[in-house]
């Protein structure tokens, strides 16, 4: 009896969420590999430079921004300016940094974005431009 009952009181204390949060906004804990939860098409839900919320001049410039990451770790990246003007990018991507950064290369250049957030449907990550700190919240559209 005692056996079932150590077990028991380990089991709770591991399925209870007590873990330590790789991103600062979580999840704390989650069934889906960061590699999984990160593989998916993610568009534009907010966007904030310097805490201020920019996503209206964002998304008027950036019209339909998806980014595409895959699981053969390739990503496809692409949206259309406000003057009509096509963007596309392809590249590999990957983890760095302890998991705690997206890394993504391709032939125009290689950039990284700190994750905040990297959920089931919601990544969020931060980058730093020009002396700005560009914070992306981005919706998975596959659940």
């Amino acid at each position: 009896m005692s056996r079932v009952w150590t077990f028991c009181v380990v089991a709770l204390v591991l399925l209870s969420g007590v873990s330590c949060s790789r991103y600062e906004e979580g999840p704390n804990f989650s069934m889906r590999s960061k590699f999984q939860r990160a593989c998916n098409v993610w568009v534009i839900d907010k966007v904030f430079k310097d805490g201020n919320d920019i996503t209206a001049d964002f998304t008027s410039y950036y019209r339909n921004y998806q980014l595409n990451i895959f699981d053969t770790k390739t990503y496809t990246k692409s949206w259309t300016t406000n003057v009509a003007i096509l963007y596309d990018e392809a590249g590999t991507w990957k983890f760095t940094d302890a998991k705690t950064k997206l890394y993504f290369g391709n032939t125009r250049g290689d950039y990284e974005y700190k994750i905040l957030r990297l959920a089931n449907l919601q990544l969020w990550v931060e980058y730093e431009e020009n002396g700005s700190t560009y914070q992306l919240q981005l919706r998975g559209l596959i659940p």
